[in-house]
């Protein structure tokens, strides 16, 4: 079991761990005049573009988490919405037009659609009905 968890560790990690040892070894071989002077600034630029990569694979990890946590959110809230009419839209803009024809469509009881600018951004569609 512990065995298991060290490795998943490992696996989400690799990058970032890979960068680490790369930079002491770099650091070491320098000291030891084993690395010429002249590869030292290709390979910080090599562990430059490590650490780029390590972290834009760690801010992808973040937001694959954050997007499992709304979609668990989003099936809660369909799952408890009893008596509430709920629509799940394929794009932004189709969303848009539906909340556009139904306040067209508005009679005198309370009809409300509503959509999170920061989810729609500005499509085609909302700049249609701004």
């Amino acid at each position: 079991m512990k065995y298991s968890k060290a490795w998943e560790f490992i696996g989400d990690n690799i990058i970032s761990i890979l960068t680490i040892i790369s930079g002491v070894l770099a650091v070491f071989l320098s000291r030891l005049h084993i690395l010429p002077t002249s590869i030292i600034p290709e390979a910080l630029l090599a562990l430059l573009f490590m650490l780029a990569t390590s972290e834009l694979v760690e801010r992808r990890k973040k937001i694959a988490k954050i997007e499992e946590k709304l979609d668990d959110v989003r099936e809660l809230i369909l799952a408890n919405s009893h008596g509430v009419k709920t629509i799940t839209f394929q794009s932004n803009d189709e969303a848009i037009l539906y909340q556009a024809k139904r306040l067209q469509e508005a009679k005198a009881f309370l009809d409300i659609a509503a959509i999170d600018r920061r989810r729609t951004g500005d499509t085609s569609a909302r700049k249609h009905f701004e």
